[in-house]
């Protein structure tokens, strides 16, 4: 996903909740590290890029 700035960059994916369910989660990078996730969306949805 593109970023707000040059050396920020997002990425979408599933993944499993603590209950096995699949979410839909978005992370965001800075400079290549891991700044912050967010759960997206309903269980079950795949996200929307």
């Amino acid at each position: 996903l593109q970023g707000t700035a040059p050396t920020r960059w997002g990425l979408a994916f599933t993944a499993p909740d603590g209950g096995g369910v699949p979410r839909a989660v978005t992370a965001e990078f800075t400079w290549g590290l891991l700044q912050r996730t967010a759960t997206t969306g309903t269980p079950g949805q795949t996200p929307s890029v």
